[in-house]
């Protein structure tokens, strides 16, 4: 609500819709899991395919995409550093991140092609087995059961995003308000549905209700 008097004019409430980050959550992504053959592999290929920057005063916060931020926090915590990797492995040709195809892509001097995006918009381009497929689809629910964002990183030789090697997921949560979950219980009491409006997965949705206690366990 951003001016008191248009709640001053409803009268009564029975619904509050509202959005889930930063209002229910911190707003503030981190990553959570790393699943993966080679954990410092992963990290360090998405780093090498961010836009993001780091604080280098504290090493946690930055600026850019939150999950960008996160993914450059970890990174740092293994102590992989963006500025060195521009440096030492420049990118020459950036395709930016494309909400229709869900993907970003850099291709850098070492002729490597490091891409990040949704899980089920990148996997159709890599190389695969069927028992490769089955580990993933296991390690994608597990981690979506526990509320974390999917994000899957692949890398490939030259700019086309064909038969591409994939190196792991990522999973990452953006905290709840440690109020929220008093304030959720309040309006319940006083007879309010409060509803949770969010574009995340239905399974990652649905542990974050739970956490809320939006929703319960039957």
């Amino acid at each position: 609500v951003r001016t008191l008097p248009s709640v001053e004019t409803l009268g009564s409430v029975s619904v509050i819709c509202t959005d889930k980050t930063g209002t229910l959550t911190t707003g503030q992504m981190r990553v959570r899991k790393l699943w993966g053959d080679d954990p410092h592999q992963l990290i360090l290929s998405a780093t090498s395919c961010c836009d993001a920057d780091l604080n280098s005063t504290d090493f946690t916060t930055g600026v850019g995409d939150p999950t960008e931020v996160a993914i450059l926090i970890t990174a740092h915590e293994h102590g992989i550093n963006k500025n060195d990797i521009e440096q030492k492995n420049p990118r020459t040709f950036t395709e930016p991140f494309d909400p229709e195809k869900r993907l970003m892509a850099i291709y850098r001097k070492d002729k490597k092609l490091y891409v990040k995006g949704a899980i089920e918009a990148l996997l159709p381009l890599c190389l695969i087995t069927e028992k490769q497929m089955q580990q993933i689809e296991h390690a994608h629910q597990e981690m979506s059961s526990t509320g974390l964002r999917i994000l899957a990183v692949a890398t490939g030789h030259g700019k086309n995003k064909t038969k591409l090697t994939l190196q792991g997921l990522i999973g990452l949560a953006d905290p709840p308000r440690p109020e929220v979950t008093q304030a959720i219980a309040e309006a319940k009491s006083a007879g309010i549905t409060p509803i949770m409006i969010t574009g995340d997965h239905p399974v990652t949705a649905i542990a974050i209700a739970k956490e809320l206690n939006l929703i319960f366990n039957d």
